[in-house]
């Protein structure tokens, strides 16, 4: 089985406005870049210490790296909309992101599909709700036997 938490499937944008997005971190301010983009997608966890740990982990993480990895995101190697032949959990925090012609996406993948949303959580919904996301990954192990 397969297990998507709050990630996409499909690029997030085109080359050119991934390139726009990937450029403000290689700059030598790297830090502070980074630091405004962990702000943003914690900002709805509500404990302040858990918030401050995510960032403090997440800031650990070296520039190059980072880089890297957003750049890897540009291949067009990774995004062929492949069948996805095993069961699939997507589990995702409810923005305006996730839209319905996304889920018809997911959905036209990945025939044996759970596509869950949960409301009022950060991109670490699993922090923010660690019982409910808990209890949909148990019970999608155990109907699908894994």
């Amino acid at each position: 089985g397969l297990v998507v938490v709050d990630g996409t499937l499909r690029p997030m944008g085109s080359a050119e406005e991934m390139e726009k997005f990937i450029a403000p971190f290689r700059a030598p301010n790297y830090a502070e870049t980074a630091g405004k983009f962990i702000d943003g997608i914690t900002a709805p966890m509500k404990d302040p210490a858990e918030r401050d740990a995510v960032k403090t982990m997440m800031l650990r993480t070296p520039q190059r790296v980072a880089v890297s990895e957003f750049e890897a995101t540009l291949d067009p190697a990774i995004w062929k909309p492949d069948k996805i032949g095993v069961p699939v959990l997507v589990v995702l925090a409810k923005s305006t992101f996730w839209t319905p012609d996304y889920e018809q996406y997911v959905r036209g993948l990945a025939p044996r599909l759970e596509y869950e949303t949960f409301d009022a959580v950060s991109h670490f919904l699993m922090l923010d709700k660690p019982a409910e996301f808990n209890a949909a990954l148990l019970a999608f192990l155990k109907k699908n036997q894994l």
